[in-house]
């Protein structure tokens, strides 16, 4: 698929951004590459699809643009393919293809253990999109460049959480699942890990403590943690209290993957059904009737599986009149 730029997209936050650069720039960024290989690959059926062009509507580099090693940031982008109509005819219209091309993401449900009770790691930071002050989430992070999903969720526990982190190696990180939050604008893809740890009083007080204030790039990243009982956690993602899918999705997944139904944390069993004594009163006096019908004549219907009786009419019973006396004789 052909990349151009069109002569109406705003390039750059500052518009100061070269078409050809902005071309090169997409093309060292490894998650939009994948995506326009995807895109070759998986709607190569020349019989459903016809492939068009790949338009760049606008680049967000993280750092500065001419420098060859980056290989972070956003391209906003929108891939022309056709399929064809009920009737064999292809479309002129085009699939929706306008999206932002930002690469996958990992993210933990971390659960520390201290003095037999678990506690569950989050971070609070500022998110402008959804206009959230203070956001409750899971740590989580962008891949970048080609590191796997495994190498980000450790980077990013290690800057998130602190060095209190740092003994946690790959195979302490259990996949839970991977999940598309966003799919009909978005290629970003999210594994989910899960990962157990055990503190002592003075790595626990240290950990509750922590916040992060680092320049990154054009931006301050600044977030600071908060632990959370695992009961007081599990009903706040159930009351959405704590809206972040990541946290959700990972409470699921770690709870659907690790207990039973019955024995998971705060599940009770449903109680039997128990009626009253009316209600079974009202059961039996309906199960133990006789059948009968409706719009038929009032006569009770034959018992089930008994002998129909002979119906005969019924002879009218009338008295006899006696003839008067008359009081007048001739």
């Amino acid at each position: 698929m052909e990349i151009v730029v069109p002569n109406k997209a705003y390039l750059g936050m500052k518009k100061d951004i070269a078409p050809q650069t902005a071309i090169e720039f997409a093309n060292r960024l490894t998650h939009f590459t994948d995506w326009k290989t995807n895109l070759e690959t998986k709607f190569s059926d020349e019989n459903k699809f016809k492939l068009g062009k790949i338009s760049i509507l606008d680049v967000v580099p993280f750092g500065p643009i001419a420098d060859p090693d980056l290989r972070k940031g956003f391209v906003f982008a929108n891939a022309e393919i056709y399929n064809k109509d009920k009737n064999g005819k292809w479309n002129t219209s085009p699939i929706p293809g306008v999206s932002l091309i930002r690469g996958g993401a990992s993210a933990v449900l971390v659960i520390v253990e201290n003095n037999n009770k678990q506690y569950v790691v989050t971070t609070v930071q500022p998110r402008i999109p959804g206009a959230y002050p203070e956001y409750i989430e899971i740590p989580a992070g962008m891949t970048d460049g080609l590191e796997s999903f495994e190498s980000t969720a450790l980077k990013e526990l290690r800057e998130e959480l602190g060095e209190q982190m740092f003994d946690i190696k790959v195979d302490d990180l259990n996949p839970l699942t991977t999940m598309h939050p966003s799919i009909g604008g978005c290629d970003e893809a999210i594994k989910i890990f899960y990962t157990i740890m055990n503190k002592t009083d003075d790595e626990f007080a240290q950990l509750a403590k922590y916040t992060r204030n680092e320049v990154d790039g054009d931006t301050v990243e600044s977030l600071s943690l908060q632990v959370i009982p695992y009961q007081t956690f599990r009903q706040m993602c159930l009351d959405s209290t704590i809206t972040d899918v990541k946290a959700q999705l990972a409470l699921l997944m770690y709870e659907a993957k690790t207990q039973s139904p019955a024995a998971a944390p705060g599940v009770v069993a449903p109680a039997p059904a128990v009626r009253s004594s009316m209600m079974q009163r009202a059961q039996g006096f309906l199960s133990n009737r006789r059948p009968f019908s409706f719009g038929l004549s009032r006569r009770a219907a034959p018992k089930q599986g008994g002998k129909k009786r002979k119906q005969t009419k019924k002879k009218k019973h009338t008295k006899k009149r006696r003839p008067r006396k008359s009081s007048y004789t001739r």
